[in-house]
Order: C-alpha cells, then structure tokens, then sequence
C-alpha cells in the first residue's frame, strides 16, 4: 500500500488551489479604487489590506456604503503612510530592523513547512500497526520532572537499581508522585518519542527521558493488559493525525540538526543562573551559543526571552537549563532563517506583499506616536479642570437590591399577587412558581441592579418603587414579572482618584481623535490623491460574483 500524504496547513500556504474566495491576489481585471501619492491600490489590494476587519462579513462588501467606507479607511491609511516615509520614518533603523525580521520569520516559517509538513505521511502499515497498540493497556510507573538534567539523573540512579518510591518522592513534579508514580496509559497517551520502547518494553525496563509540554518525563515498566479502547479512540483519522504529529516532530529535528551539523552551531559558554536574575553584573554582551554565518545568541537576549515565574527563578538548575536551551534556540532560529533567505521563500510575492503591509503599519504607528500624538498628553491640572467640569457624568449610579418571580402570563401573575396578598411569602412563591431557573431557587433573587442593565419595562417600573413594595405585574420579552425592592443605594459621587484612569482613558481617546482629524485634515491638502468612483460598479459586480461563488463552494464542500 502507497504512502498517504495528509498535509497540515492550507494549500494557499505553499502554492496550491483553494476555494472560491472575496480575496484575491491582485490581477490585472482588478479595478482601481484609490491612488495616494502616486501609489495606485486595486479592489483585491484593498480586499487584502481589511481582511482581518471584515472577516466573517465579508459579504457588507457587497453594498456600495460599505465600498466607499473600505476606500476612505484606505484613503487614511495610505495617506499616513506616505506622511511617514515623507517624514523619514522609513529609514528609521529601528523599522527597518523589524521589517527585515519579519522577512526572515516570514520566510523561515514557510520553508520550515515546506520542508517538514510537506514531507510528512503514513502508511496502510503504520496505521493498523499502531492500531493494534491501541488494544494494550501499559502499566507504568512515572516521574516528571521540570529539567531535563534532573530526569536524567533519576533514570540513571533507577537504572542502578534504586528504589523506584524513593527516587520517584525526591525527583517527581507529578500528582502521581503520591501514589508512587502509578500509571495506567494507553500507547497514545504515552509521548510518541517513546511509544516504540512502551510497545516492546518489559518489567522493570527504564524508558529514555522524553519531553511533554509541561517539563520532562521518564518511565519504569510493570505490565501490559489486553484492553477494548473507545470507538473515538480507534478513529482512522486521529490516528493518522497523532502519526503525522510525530513525523512532523521527526522532520523538525532531522532540519534543525543538519542545519546545526552544515553551520558547525555549538554551545560556547554553559549558562549560569545568576546571569539571569535582576542585579547580575554579567556583560550582556557575552556569547553564550553560535554559529557559522549567523549571529551569535548572547546573555542579553537570552535575558529578553527568558519568562519565567519568581518561583522558577529561583531554580538555578532550572533557569540554566532553560537559558542553554534558549541560546540553543536562538541560533537555530537564524540558521533557518539565513536557509529560508536563500531559498524561493525570500522572494515570494505573497510574502513580500505581507512584509509591505507590516512595513507600512509599522510607519503608521511610528509616526502617531512620534508626531500626530506627540503633545496630546494632558497635564494633571488639565486633568483635574475637566474632571469637575463632567464630575456629574462620573457619580455611582442609583441602585436597587431586588427579586422577583417570572411567569408566562398575566393571568398567572395575578395569581401570585393574590397568593402574596393572602400571606405567602415572596421567596416561597418564587420558589414554587418562577420559570426564571437561575433565581427561583434563591427566593426570586436577583441582586442590585443598575439602571440601563435590564429591560426599559423593567427599569421604569424597579426605580420607582420603595422598599418592601411588590410591583403589579410587569411584561417584559421573556414573560411577567413581579418585582419586590429589598433596598435601594442612592447614587454617589465618585471623586477624581477614583476616576483617574478611566478618565484620563476617555480624554486621550478624544484627543487622539482630534489630532488625527487634524492631520488628515492636512495631508488632504497636501498629499496628492484621488478615488475612482467610476469604478465601484464594477469593483461591486466582481465581489458580488465572487460571493455567489463562494456560496456556491460552501454548498458543495461544506468544510470551506
């Protein structure tokens, strides 16, 4: 039986065909919309551009308000842009740094799929091979453990023959530690780098130190007992996936380690912990990991990615371990991108198109914060004289602690109010009547209510009822209340440290948007540039056809 290839990401990502979509790559029939500066933008360079804003509702586009607004949110964007690059942001060392990162991660990731994901396959033999596992019950013992170098030392003492209890109680993160790190798993649940020692293991064997997403793990083998898994267990298409997840794994390690082979990439200085704690003196610039034809990883930048908890940190053996495998890390990174750059990936047109867009929203962000949002900050006086001038719109809403009992009809609700007017209790007959489940069994209670949180209906009738009354009955759209006020809290005004964030939140907000309809203002002026409204028409026909071809994909494979 041939091999069968499943491949993980889309077929947009590596070049092949897709489904029917609004998005396009921009083409020669794709009319133009907008020109800012010289610079010409197409319906699809438009489409492209708002993806992420109109997903799910793409569809809008359809109407020619919404075209015009994507051209004049366009026109914005693009006019900053050219006020940007007019200004010199695009020279700016620090943009252009980014923009070449992004290129080298952009290109990295899609050669590393290229070379991996693509790769990746199984076979007719594989699949029933491991099915058959799945009908074995592993009886194991375990220990996890958060370094690697600690799980290496309890399978070596284990493997001299220590007692399993006592190494398991001194080395084992894992709540199994309590019971002596009992196990019981199936061959899918055991990491896949070990699953082939689980199958033909025997008692008393030591399995290798595998990696898990929560640290490192290790086990001892006592038993197997035959076992009927669950149907979901025995589906084809998981067990293609858990194999193809661990050939993707295997392709990873075979790149990154011929990339470490072909660039000669070693360890230079073994971290220690100290370096990495607040109040170190260690030179940041101190080459921990290199490689030939890339830049070295250093202590400064292990410090950057370095995230861990106080509680960690105070680990020395862990925040070693942890830096080494970052400096590792680092420098593969950069191997791949320096392999990706030299390959086809560096000059695709759909990455290139993606560095643009991040180049240009860089700019964009660059220049709001170096110039339209340079002196928007206001003053803590400022602060203060606005803040009494809108003090009332600040104050502690009025508020009434309330319960009530939800019928279908009024008739039933009258029925309530004749039962409560003969002596019943209110929170008994919520109990026994309301259809309101979330509060019948609390006696019909509610808790304090704000105005505008609840139906108008609602609301007009709670705020003006006193303590200890029970309305008549009130209709709302989920049926008819009646309402009981247990106590009321008059509003209050809430004083300027009290208020501080959110208030200076909403004047920055107001600022910014003033500063930026200035500058708009402005560069519509100055910038030359124009729409072109003689083509929405057929800018709409095109999307209106590419939607009904999109319905049309959807009702003939439903998974688009």
């Amino acid at each position: 039986m041939g091999p069968i290839l499943i491949v993980l990401l889309s077929a947009a990502t590596l070049g092949g065909g897709t489904a029917p979509g609004l998005k396009q790559e921009p083409g020669a029939d794709s009319p133009i919309l907008l020109e800012v500066a010289g610079r010409q933008m197409s319906l699809d360079e438009l489409l492209i551009m708002f993806e992420d804003q109109h997903q799910g509702h793409m569809g809008l586009l359809g109407e020619r308000r919404e075209l015009e607004s994507l051209v004049e949110r366009a026109l914005d964007f693009r006019l900053f842009v050219a006020a940007a690059e007019s200004e010199g942001f695009a020279e700016d060392e620090e943009v252009v740094q980014r923009v070449e990162t992004f290129h080298r991660q952009l290109a990295a990731t899609r050669y590393g799929e290229e070379q991996t994901l693509t790769g990746a396959s199984v076979d007719r033999e594989e699949i029933e091979e491991f099915t058959d596992r799945l009908y074995t019950l592993h009886h194991l013992r375990e220990i996890g453990t958060r370094t690697r170098s600690a799980a290496e030392r309890a399978a070596a003492r284990l493997r001299a023959g220590e007692d399993f209890a006592a190494v398991c109680k001194e080395f084992s993160t894992l709540p199994s530690k309590l019971h002596n790190g009992a196990a019981t798993l199936r061959i899918d649940q055991i990491p896949a780098g070990i699953r082939d020692w689980a199958a033909t293991a025997t008692p008393g064997d030591i399995s290798p130190v595998a990696e898990t997403p929560t640290g490192f793990i290790l086990y001892q083998y006592e038993s197997g007992e035959a076992s009927e898994p669950p149907a979901y267990v025995l589906s084809e298409t998981r067990i293609m996936s858990l194999l193809l997840q661990a050939r993707v794994e295997e392709l990873r390690r075979e790149l990154r380690e011929r990339l470490r082979r072909e660039a000669n990439a070693r360890l230079v200085v073994k971290p220690e912990a100290a370096w990495f704690r607040d109040g170190s003196d260690q030179d940041g610039d101190l080459v921990l990991a290199t490689a030939d034809g890339v830049e070295p990883a250093t202590v400064q930048q292990v410090r950057d990615a370095l995230l861990l908890s106080e509680e960690s940190m105070a680990d020395d053996e862990l925040v070693a371990e942890v830096a080494e495998y970052l400096a590792r890390s680092i420098v593969d990174d950069r191997l791949l991108q320096a392999e990706a750059m030299k390959s086809k990936w560096a000059d695709d047109p759909e990455i290139l198109r993606q560095v643009a867009s991040f180049r240009d929203k860089l700019l964009v962000t660059a220049i709001k914060a170096e110039l339209i949002y340079a002196d928007i900050e206001p003053s803590e006086e400022e602060l203060r004289e606005m803040f009494a001038a809108e003090q009332d719109q600040w104050r502690l809403p009025d508020q009434v602690e309330t319960r009530h009992i939800l019928v279908e009809s009024e008739e039933d609700a009258r029925q309530v109010l004749a039962e409560l007017a003969a002596g019943a209790g209110f929170e008994e007959l919520a109990e026994k009547y309301s259809i309101d489940e979330a509060t019948a069994s609390r006696g019909g209670y509610v808790g304090w209510v704000v105005p505008g949180r609840i139906h108008p209906s609602l609301d007009e009738v709670l705020f003006e009822m006193e303590v200890g009354e029970v309305s008549e009955p009130v209709q709302s759209p989920v049926g008819w209340h009646i309402l009981k006020v247990i106590r009321r809290a008059e509003g209050q005004p809430r004083t300027f440290e009290q208020v501080r964030n959110k208030f200076t939140e909403k004047v920055l907000e107001k600022r910014k948007a003033e500063a930026r309809a200035k500058w708009l203002k402005l560069l519509r002026e100055r910038v030359e540039w124009r729409t072109f409204p003689e083509n929405y028409d057929a800018a709409l026909a095109i999307i209106r056809q590419r939607l009904e071809n999109q319905d049309k994909a959807k009702e003939t494979h439903p998974a688009f």
